[in-house]
């Protein structure tokens, strides 16, 4: 008897700690103590963070920081809270509402609806910080680096500096879907896009800071993303979550740091090809090519549709989930 008991209650601690430690990793973010006089502002899932100290009104630089497939948790508002302590803005974004809310297609319809909801929000958090005239960075987790590479590459805000991306994959889509969560294959369908373009079509104008976990199962992709001009930065004993700020958080204000320091892009880089022709990444002339390779892909997605299904015997790659944990 006394066997069974012990055993009963050993399971009941097991599931109450189970629960607990969900609560505290998938809790709905608290709202920090600074309320934005902005209706639009304070309207949306945005979480703002000034800068501590006597930096609160010149930030070192603001950062809209997107979050991941599950909002802008935990981990998200503890490296807030850090990077806020050391002189920067930031505003995190819950940006699971914008996406659903936004239409199913054409794939470029869904494209300029995000593009202009989220341009006054950027332009509007950055000046409700005291960020008017600081450098801009744009930042993001897993799904959420994802979206601001591609927001940084196709919307290019004012004052924008760089783009710190945490864990990103291969391809991004600008939607958050069970395959994001579960573990699901790389989005290839409509509208979706490659990553590695994204960053070239911004580096080295706009310089690129990805931030991986030394064992991210997502690393593989790192190869394409620096030749592509990403600058990489490696977190040892760290995986995709990046939870444990102890570790992570050092090298993410490291490459944060870098981001800001350094100097500005050439006035005339946007003219500027390679010797064999091809638009030199970051300049006028990328931008139109990612743009006009997103279309492509999108195009290719649609005319492909009814060829998806695995012929028999094959099995689609999977990714490795993005959910906390």
């Amino acid at each position: 008897m006394r066997r069974w008991l012990g055993r009963a209650f050993a399971l009941l601690g097991a599931v109450a700690l189970v629960g607990w430690v969900g609560s505290r990793l998938l809790r709905p973010p608290a709202r920090p103590a600074f309320h934005p006089a902005d209706p639009l502002l304070r309207a949306q899932p945005l979480y703002f963070y000034p800068a501590a100290g006597a930096s609160r009104s010149a930030p070192r630089a603001v950062v809209f920081f997107f979050g991941n497939d599950v909002g802008f948790w935990r981990a998200h508002q503890e490296l807030a809270e850090r990077l806020a302590g050391a002189g920067y803005g930031v505003v995190g974004f819950d940006m699971r509402p914008m996406l659903a809310r936004l239409p199913e297609s054409p794939p470029a319809a869904r494209d300029s609806a995000f593009l202009l909801r989220i341009a006054p929000l950027v332009a509007r958090s950055r000046r409700a910080l005291g960020g008017t005239g600081r450098p801009l960075v744009l930042g993001g987790h897993s799904v959420g680096a994802e979206l601001a590479l591609w927001t940084a590459a196709r919307l290019r805000p004012s004052g924008l500096v760089g783009v710190l991306a945490l864990s990103p994959g291969v391809r991004g889509h600008l939607r958050v879907t069970l395959s994001d969560i579960a573990e699901g294959p790389e989005p290839t369908e409509a509208g979706s896009f490659a990553v590695a373009e994204a960053v070239r079509a911004l580096a080295p104008a706009v310089p690129v800071a990805v931030v991986r976990g030394a064992s991210d199962k997502y690393g593989g992709g790192d190869a394409a993303l620096v030749a592509a001009g990403a600058h990489r930065f490696v977190i040892p004993f760290a995986g995709h979550a990046l939870r444990r700020l102890l570790i992570a958080g050092p090298v993410i204000e490291s490459a944060l740091a870098w981001l800001v320091s350094q100097p500005p892009a050439s006035p005339g880089l946007a003219s500027v090809r390679h010797r064999d022709g091809r638009p030199r990444a970051g300049s006028r002339h990328g931008l139109a090519a990612f743009a006009a390779t997103t279309a492509a892909e999108s195009s290719g997605a649609r005319r492909k549709a009814t060829a998806r299904a695995m012929p028999s015997g094959r099995v689609a790659a999977s990714r490795p989930c993005r959910c906390p944990g």
